[in-house]
């Protein structure tokens, strides 16, 4: 709801991001040997509704590899929207132990143009939470 923190009611908040790669003159181009970096998927199962969250992240096209840095919790899920990536329990706030966050690496051997990212939350836990796409890195193959 706009201009409101109340919860925006039974069922679980979603995000879609949608990836499309093009050249120079606008053509669709088709991109391989993706790797998107995340940060900050992170977690904490408390009471209070604003304080409670579980960052879950799921794409059209299942991730051929995860890679979690720091390795505190390698998390769980494939990273499919029918299986989105997250912690693996509710207690991986961000900044745990006074370490490096979380940053978790998906590659794609390809990533069809179209293809999406899903943000929600698990387990009904949808508080106030965040994520950031902190980089993405492709090859794609055009004509010089």
């Amino acid at each position: 709801k706009e201009g409101t923190t109340a919860p925006i009611g039974p069922g679980t908040d979603s995000q879609t991001l949608t990836f499309e790669f093009f050249d120079a003159s606008g053509a669709a181009i088709s991109a391989t040997n993706v790797a998107i970096d995340i940060f900050d998927i992170t977690s904490v199962e408390v009471p209070a509704w604003r304080a409670s969250y579980w960052d879950a992240v799921g794409f059209s096209v299942t991730p051929a590899a995860l890679v979690s840095e720091p390795t505190l919790d390698q998390g769980a899920g494939t990273g499919t929207r029918a299986d989105p990536f997250r912690r693996s329990g509710g207690r991986f706030p961000t900044n745990p132990l006074e370490q490096a966050q979380y940053q978790d690496e998906f590659r794609f051997d390809s990533f069809p143009n179209g293809s999406t990212m899903d943000y929600t939350s698990y387990n009904g836990n949808q508080g106030w939470h965040f994520i950031a796409v902190s980089s993405i890195r492709f090859t794609a193959q055009i004509a010089c």
